[in-house]
């Protein structure tokens, strides 16, 4: 709500010298209060629309986003999370690794065997 009166711009206000003029002028007046009012109207719907339109987005990304603790709000679930897919990656990878170093280990030995 308009509270200060020292910022109102008087220069557009005519100067009204009979009661025909006075109502000419509250007419415009309450034209251009009506207008601007349907344009906050239209505003507001368009608004309401686009908040809608949020609210949808947002439900198809949430139903979309992947249901893992690695998206988890709190860090210690994060945490775990991570070292609980650090710890399955190597226990995958670990065995791999550990019979190729074997045959490396091996074929070191065959060809260069130990002396006593």
């Amino acid at each position: 709500m308009y509270n200060s009166f020292d910022d109102l711009d008087l220069s557009s206000v005519p100067n009204i010298s009979n009661l025909s003029e006075l109502n000419n002028y509250l007419a415009k007046l309450q034209n251009r209060i009506q207008t601007l009012e349907l344009e906050n109207k239209t505003q507001r719907n368009a608004l309401q629309e686009l908040e809608n339109q949020n609210h949808d987005i947002i439900a198809v990304l949430r139903q979309r986003h992947p249901k893992s603790m690695l998206f988890n709000e709190s860090f210690l679930i994060r945490a775990m999370a991570v070292w609980g897919h650090y710890t399955a990656f190597q226990s995958i990878i670990f065995p791999f690794v550990f019979i190729f170093a074997l045959i490396l280990f091996m074929a070191g030995l065959l060809h260069f065997p130990v002396q006593p």
